[in-house]
């Protein structure tokens, strides 16, 4: 709770709430991949009910491709990820994606080359937990 207090203060700028959000986010990938709890099904059934109970997903994504997606990334770590925010813009008094730096996100991610759109856009980089 305090954690998600911290993550979520209101006093912060959107774009400080949405940093502390994914350094939240690679610390408990980090944990759960230090631990291994990634490895027991059952582990993994119930981390997923978690997260998922705090995430939103495609409506057609199944029970089932969740947990395959879950077991395909059992192996990784956070510290050999790239963590990128979309890319976004003020205006007026809304957040907005920066059409430009977005379509070359979407593009990166299509062809799973997120680590080399982020040496194009460092600014988009989520700095790693301390």
């Amino acid at each position: 709770t305090e954690v998600l207090q911290y993550a979520r203060q209101p006093s912060l700028s959107e774009n400080a709430r949405v940093l502390r959000q994914q350094i939240l986010m690679r610390a408990v990938l980090n944990k759960l991949a230090d631990e291994h709890l990634l490895t027991n099904p059952l582990t993994i059934t119930r981390v997923l009910n978690a997260l998922t109970s705090m995430l939103t997903v495609d409506s057609t994504f199944t029970n089932s491709q969740v947990l395959s997606l879950a077991s395909d990334l059992g192996g990784l770590s956070s510290s050999a990820s790239t963590f990128v925010t979309a890319p976004t813009e003020m205006v007026g008094n809304s957040v907005v994606l920066n059409p430009t730096e977005s379509s070359a996100l979407w593009s990166a991610i299509s062809n799973d080359s997120i680590a080399a759109f982020a040496k194009q856009h460092p600014a988009t980089v989520t700095p790693a937990t301390p």
